[in-house]
C-alpha cells in the first residue's frame, strides 16, 4: 500500500535501476521497466547486464578466463546473459526498423531521436545502413561503454 514502509530498499538496486532504465530510455527510447513499484519480478534484461558487468570486472583478474570459462558455472551463464543482451538488443533494433518502416514517430513526439534511431540513419560510403549485427554492437556499445571491446568477443557467439 501507498506509505508502506515496512519492506527493506537497497539503495544500490535502486540506482542500478534507475540508471539503466534512463540509459535505455535515452539510447533506445524505451522503458524497460527496472522501476515498476507494482512488480518486483526482475528484468530478464538487467539481470543479464549486472551479471555480464561483474563477470567482465572478474575476468581483468583471471587471465585464463577464455579457457576456463569454456567447462566452468561462469561461462555458461555468461553465455546465457550475453544471449539475453543479444536478444534484447536485436529486439529492439527489429521492433524500431518495423517503426521506421510504418512512418510511426517515437513516444516522445515527431522530431524526437535517440541514440539508435541516429545509428539506424547512418550510411556508409556505399550508402547502405549499418548492419544488423553492426547495430547490436553499437547497441552493447553504448550500455557497457569501457567494457565493451572485452564483451563484443563474447557476443560473436550471439550472433
Amino acid at each position: 500500500s501507498t506509505g508502506d514502509w515496512s519492506s527493506d530498499v537497497c539503495s544500490s538496486d535502486l540506482f542500478f535501476a534507475f540508471t539503466l532504465s534512463s540509459f535505455t530510455s535515452m539510447a533506445f527510447g524505451i522503458d524497460i521497466g527496472a522501476l515498476k513499484v507494482d512488480d518486483d519480478t526482475p528484468v530478464p534484461f538487467a539481470v543479464a547486464f549486472d551479471y555480464a558487468q561483474g563477470r567482465m570486472d572478474a575476468r581483468v583478474f583471471e587471465p585464463t578466463w577464455p579457457i576456463t570459462e569454456l567447462f566452468s558455472a561462469e561461462g555458461r551463464k555468461m553465455r546465457k546473459a550475453t544471449k539475453t543482451i543479444s536478444d534484447f538488443a536485436y529486439g529492439i533494433i527489429d521492433q524500431r526498423a518495423k517503426d521506421v518502416q510504418s512512418g510511426f514517430t517515437s513516444e516522445k513526439g515527431a522530431g524526437s531521436t535517440d541514440l539508435l534511431t541516429l545509428y539506424m540513419a547512418l550510411r556508409d560510403e556505399k550508402g547502405e545502413p549499418m548492419s544488423r549485427k553492426s547495430l547490436r554492437d553499437a547497441c552493447v556499445i553504448l550500455l557497457f561503454g569501457p567494457h565493451s571491446n572485452r564483451l563484443l568477443i563474447c557476443f560473436d557467439g550471439a550472433a
